[in-house]
Order: C-alpha cells, then structure tokens, then sequence
C-alpha cells in the first residue's frame, strides 16, 4: 500500500497539475507519457530556445544566421524522445541547441529508428553525446 501524501506534494510532482499559465518543464517529460511534438516545443521555447534549426547532408544549419556546422560543434543543451506507440516512424527525437557562430538558441528535430534518413542519422550519431546523456 503507498503511503499517504500531502496533495500539495503531488501536485508538485505531477506536471499536469501545473498553472494554466505555467508552460511544462521539458525535463518533465517521460518517455511513454502521452506528450505532442507542440508541447516539447512550446516548453523548450519559453526556456528561450525559440529559433530553429535543421539538417543538412549530415550538419546542421542554424536557420538565423544561415551557418552550416558540423553536428559535433553544435551545443546542446537538452533532448526530448518521441516514439510513436503505434507507427515507428513517428519516432522523433528534438534537440534544445545553440548555435556555435551566432549563439542563436534553438531547437532541431530529428527523425530516429528505421525510418530515419541518412542525414539525421549522421546528425544523430555525431551531436556531442557526453552534453546528451541524462537529459
């Protein structure tokens, strides 16, 4: 049997007991929890990561000031996974980045799995995995 809590604590640990007005903490997020691409990105943009960023044959390319990059100089801040319960390739994995030239702050959304292309694969596989793990 759990032990009984003060509802002010759960409401503390329960994101979705946040104010309306009070946008989700990314680092809430849970893998396997019913979370929307919107959400990760209306979170990591009130962190001030509100500019964006794509890929580009293997780099990535800050849509401010227009630089290509190598995904190993690209600082990365955060990371959130989406996996589709029912369709794979719903399997995205957004990144809260900065820019290395502009330090612009953004995020960058890649495809993972099966279905992802070559690009976000070397993306994927080059970002800096030491500034990812426990995110």
């Amino acid at each position: 049997m759990e032990p009984n809590r003060d509802a002010s604590a759960e409401q503390l640990d329960d994101p979705s007991t946040a104010p309306l007005d009070s946008p989700p903490n990314p680092d809430d997020f849970i893998q396997g929890e019913a979370t929307t691409l919107t959400d990760v990105i209306t979170a990591f943009e009130a962190r001030g990561f509100g500019g964006q960023f794509d890929e580009r044959n293997g780099s990535v390319r800050c849509l401010t000031c227009r630089s290509i990059v190598s995904p190993s100089s690209t600082i990365v801040h955060s990371a959130r996974r989406l996996e589709g319960a029912s369709d794979p390739a719903d399997s995205l994995e957004i990144f809260a980045v900065a820019c290395p030239v502009c330090a612009a702050a953004g995020t960058l959304i890649l495809q993972f799995g099966a279905a992802a292309d070559l690009g976000s694969q070397q993306v994927l596989n080059a970002l800096p995995v030491a500034s990812r793990r426990g995110m």
